[in-house]
């Protein structure tokens, strides 16, 4: 999806909605992990006339179906996410500011910040309703980080353990 400066100048906003922008070619670094069922995208933009730039608000909505990182059984998940992003037509006032960035030419290229924007909706732990919640096995057995906390503390031989209850006021 692009944008012209001449397009956001001459309307000062822009707001653009479309259903088919991203596709899952538009996916292939992350191909056979995901599959996108449905993504909407909504773009605003706004030109800034003293900064010769323009404000860009990107959001994504849609339907993905992803494996479960225990069974590798696809699943489908709904996703959402935004961003902002400014976009400078002429030099950017500060080249250490990594806030603004540089349009090269007259045309804002909005295809990588949104599939950006799809890949870091990614749930990190993606786990189906139907799957347990902890696993366990022949002397093993998958617990919270809070869990083993516990039990470290009940399994301590430090001399010092005694003083864990010790309350100097």
């Amino acid at each position: 999806m692009n944008v012209s400066k001449a397009e956001i100048r001459f309307r000062k906003s822009l707001e653009i909605h479309s259903d088919d922008a991203l596709n899952d070619r538009d996916l292939s670094q992350v191909d056979g992990f995901l599959h996108l069922i449905a993504c909407q995208v909504q773009v605003r933009l706004k030109y800034i006339e003293n900064m010769d730039a323009a404000l860009c608000e990107l959001a994504v909505r849609g339907k993905m179906k992803i494996r479960s990182t225990r069974t590798r059984k696809p699943l489908e998940i709904d996703f959402a996410n935004q961003d902002a992003l400014t976009y400078a037509f002429s030099e950017t006032p500060d080249p250490d500011d990594d806030t603004i960035l540089a349009v090269n030419g007259d045309t804002i290229d909005l295809h990588d910040p949104l599939v950006s924007l799809v890949v870091s909706s990614l749930p990190i732990k993606i786990v189906g309703e139907d799957e347990p919640e902890n696993f366990s096995g022949d002397q093993w057995e998958v617990i919270s980080e809070d869990e083993y906390r516990k039990r470290s503390r009940e399994n301590e031989e430090s001399p010092f353990c005694i003083l864990s209850d010790f309350d100097p006021e």
